[in-house]
């Protein structure tokens, strides 16, 4: 047999515990039935991840980091705390368009880490999100905007995007795209009456 390193395991763990949990729903997400998915022996999973717990997390630093990447690619120093807005709504949906099943999967993890007591697990993808869209600002915001909340600004950003992508799977809508432009809007107007100005 083919020795595999450990960090190659762990990533095709995560694969196999995403196709699995988008197929059957984190219920049916049993390390034997990601190992078999994966087509590795179940001993291999728990070397790579001491608990399922730790599993499902990585599965979701998984999804954030997949559907963030192109919006810090296409943040650009100074452009601006309004357009920087504007990439990450985009960015952010037009993921969530194409990955509707990673979508759900990922609100599944969070409500299962909710219902069993493992709220650190939501709470680590949360602050993992937060500073994500805060660095992104922070490296957007002009020599005019040094005065703005950016963390009160990325809670916004965070609340809207998560609102708007969870009506759209809720009501088996397409109008992501819409509704980007519309938040942008809103934290763009938002910025313009000092609502997030500090002191």
């Amino acid at each position: 047999m083919t020795h595999i390193p450990s960090v190659d395991r762990r990533q095709q763990f995560i694969e196999a515990a995403t196709r699995v949990i988008e197929k059957h729903g984190v219920a049916k997400a049993t390390t034997r039935s990601i190992a078999q998915e994966a087509g590795a022996p179940l001993p291999a999973l728990h070397y790579c991840f001491g608990t399922k717990e730790e599993l499902f997390e990585a599965v979701s630093d998984t999804f954030g980091k997949s559907g963030l990447t192109p919006a810090l690619e296409n943040v650009r120093a100074g452009m601006g705390i309004a357009a920087a807005v504007a990439v990450v709504f985009e960015s952010a949906w037009n993921f969530i368009a194409a990955n509707l099943s990673s979508e759900l999967a990922e609100l599944e993890i969070y409500v299962w880490s909710l219902r069993t007591g493992r709220k650190q697990l939501a709470k680590h993808a949360y602050d993992s999100w937060l500073e994500f869209v805060q660095d992104a600002l922070e490296v957007a915001r002009t020599e005019d905007e040094l005065d703005q909340d950016i963390p009160l600004i990325a809670r916004m950003v965070a609340a809207l995007t998560d609102g708007y992508a969870l009506m759209d799977l809720m009501r088996g809508e397409q109008r992501l795209e819409d509704s980007a432009e519309v938040a942008s809007r809103t934290v763009a107007a938002a910025l313009d009456a000092g609502v997030y100005r500090r002191g």
